[in-house]
């Protein structure tokens, strides 16, 4: 796939923007592969269900995908919350200002077990008739927001690639931080849609 078509991917899609956020913590946390491919059985007998109308076992199914997408939600906020002082730090290097440039995780459930399953129960209506799963961790999305509030999509393209590759630097030295093997990263064109003062200031690779 082009540099283009995965930039635009990230950019425009919620489900690239999970599977990023997945693939690092699959690295960082081994069993966070496990729960995931829990989750994703446990989401799959869940939509059977629901295409059957199997109304009287959806109750138990929808005790552990709300034990589930809770576990999975931990992890992801728990690394977010890690990640993004070393990502404003880097981007502030990159633009040579300060920066506030963090990732935001957006649940599509939150709360306790209780409170999700709760949630759960009051949609069944509305998820039996879409017959599959409206809500949970397979929905949730994490975005690049900036000081001023504003998120990936709104940002132009310069900027996208620039808080793009603050990402990648920031976890980057986050594994390295934690002892794990620091990922080599592999940049084509890097400076390209960056405007003049961001291409000749140091860029700590």
């Amino acid at each position: 796939i082009s540099r283009r078509l995965r930039l635009f991917a990230f950019r425009q899609q919620p489900h690239e923007r999970r599977m990023t956020l997945d693939r690092y913590l699959s690295f960082i946390e081994p069993e966070y592969v496990e729960t995931l491919r829990e989750f994703r059985a446990v989401h799959a007998q869940k939509n059977q269900l629901l295409k059957a109308e199997q109304r009287p076992d959806l109750a138990d199914w929808n005790g552990l995908f709300a034990q589930k997408c809770y576990t999975i939600g931990v992890y992801r906020s728990d690394l977010i919350a890690a990640l993004n002082p070393l990502l404003s730090q880097v981007h502030q290097r990159l633009v040579g200002r300060e920066s506030a440039l963090r990732l935001v995780y957006l649940p599509s459930l939150t709360g306790s077990v209780e409170a999700m399953r709760e949630r759960l129960a009051a949609v069944e209506t509305q998820e039996v008739r879409s017959r599959f799963a409206l809500f949970g961790v397979h929905r949730d999305d994490v975005q690049l927001v900036d000081g001023d509030g504003r998120h990936g999509e709104q940002f132009s393209q310069g900027e996208f690639r620039l808080a793009l590759l603050a990402l990648k630097l920031a976890m980057s030295e986050y594994l390295a931080g934690r002892e794990l093997s620091r990922p080599v990263l592999i940049f084509d064109d890097v400076f390209s849609e960056l405007d003049q003062t961001v291409q000749s200031s140091p860029v700590p690779l």
